[in-house]
């Protein structure tokens, strides 16, 4: 019997009388207001009066994609806090420190993200620093050093695992094995990567021209006066270098890569198929129908494989979605025995959404879930201004919002049967098993 079968039996009459539903109504997006610095950088500005707190972001063009290798994005955006043209990386850690802020950096697949979390009193003394960080990095060896030995050991503790050996393997099947986006750099490649790589990166999509600026909290104009003083004065010279946008080579449907993984406990499976973009008439009639297969606990998957079998502890499906093209990707980790059961009956509930319908409780179930997630994104300014993020990173509108409240108020389970007929072809389903 699997594992947690006879934990599902002891709950399953908590699980027979469908649950009460209260309809949660989410509020307006709050508008995002733009200032244009001196220099012409855009700024979006969402005002929050009552937050003692800021949150800035400063987003420029090139990631992963565009880099040379993906680890040299990856270390030219943590190096961003390790040394500027005038502050050394400690001077930089007791700014820090001293005014109570939070600072991060990382790169994502077209863009590098620079954000702090700080007082809005303290933002006099922050804003420069920003500012030196996003586009003057000194990117100082003895620092790298230590930076590339940290991210190499964590690669090196990665690839051990099951997860990230099937999320490396699938990215090659569903993006192509040579696609900008499915390359990944080894231990070996990150400690070979130097500072000419770092400023050869760096001067070629770091500009004002590339950036657009994020901001939360109370913003009166002083707050306004000090950003514009900070990033307005740079130079802003024309964007040096395009996106690395590249269209997706998804392999033959049916094929399946197996990774061995020594020592592994249990196995990783993934399972992909092609998806639809946001700028596409269906995609968010799709999302919600992958969302209704496995997008929440209440979902098609979690109650007939974990819940109902027992055959892993968790699984979901999601529609990815990048600038090049959307992806149905479904992950899941269970014993290397149950894979073969858990693929076929992922593919009979991919199946069965097209041919049976959601009945009136999932309906209300998926609908719920829908609008608690809409919630979620108004319920705080933070993850407001991430969503505002996502917008302008994915080339949206801005009643993007609206649209997703439209979508999940006029979804019916018969245009959810639909979207998985047209769009959920097991036939082109490839899948990777690492374990």
């Amino acid at each position: 019997m699997p594992p947690i079968q006879s934990i599902m039996n002891d709950i399953a009459p908590l699980r027979s009388t469908p649950p009460s539903i209260n309809h949660v109504k989410p509020a307006p997006l709050p508008e995002i207001r733009d200032i244009r610095l001196d220099n012409g950088m855009l700024l979006k500005i969402c005002h929050r009066p009552d937050l003692e707190l800021i949150a800035f972001n400063a987003i420029t063009r090139g990631g992963y994609a565009e880099a040379q290798a993906p680890g040299i994005a990856s270390l030219a955006a943590t190096m961003r806090s390790e040394g500027t043209a005038r502050n050394t990386s400690a001077q930089i850690a007791g700014m820090i420190d001293f005014s109570g802020s939070w600072i991060m950096s990382a790169a994502q697949g077209h863009y590098t993200t620079t954000g702090i979390y700080a007082l809005a009193r303290k933002a006099a003394s922050v804003m420069p620093l920003m500012r030196d960080m996003v586009f003057h990095p000194a990117f100082p060896e003895k620092e790298l050093e230590v930076a590339a030995r940290r991210l190499a050991s964590k690669i090196e503790i990665d690839t051990t695992t099951v997860g990230y050996q099937a999320d490396k393997a699938i990215r090659e099947l569903s993006f192509g094995t040579c696609h900008p986006l499915a390359r990944t750099s080894s231990a070996s490649d990150i400690l070979g990567i130097s500072r000419n790589d770092l400023v050869a990166f760096h001067s070629q999509f770091a500009s004002p021209a590339s950036t657009t600026l994020f901001a939360v909290g109370r913003f009166d104009s002083s707050l306004e006066s000090i950003i514009n003083n900070s990033f307005g004065q740079t130079e802003c010279i024309a964007d040096l270098a395009p996106l690395n946008i590249q269209p997706f080579d998804f392999d033959k449907g049916g094929t399946v890569k197996n990774i061995p993984v020594k020592d592994a406990s249990q196995s990783a499976l993934r399972i992909s198929l092609p998806g639809l973009p946001r700028t596409h008439k269906d995609y968010l009639a799709l999302r919600l129908a992958v969302m209704a297969l496995g997008g929440y606990f209440g979902s098609r998957l979690s109650k007939n494989i974990r819940e109902d079998k027992g055959l892993t502890y968790g699984i979901s499906a999601s529609l990815l979605v990048y600038n090049e093209g959307g992806i149905v990707q479904i992950a899941t980790k269970c014993s290397a025995d149950y894979v073969p059961a858990v693929m076929e009956e992922t593919f009979k509930e991919i199946t069965r959404l097209s041919e049976c319908p959601l009945s009136p409780v999932e309906l209300q179930c998926l609908k719920q879930a829908e609008t608690v997630s809409l919630t979620d994104i108004t319920d705080s300014p933070f993850s407001t201004l991430d969503f505002y993020q996502t917008i302008h990173t994915g080339g949206l509108s801005r009643i993007y919002f609206d649209e997703r409240r439209a979508a999940v108020n006029s979804i019916t389970s018969e245009h959810i049967a639909l979207m998985a007929s047209r769009y959920l072809d097991c036939s082109k389903a490839v899948a990777a098993i690492a374990g």
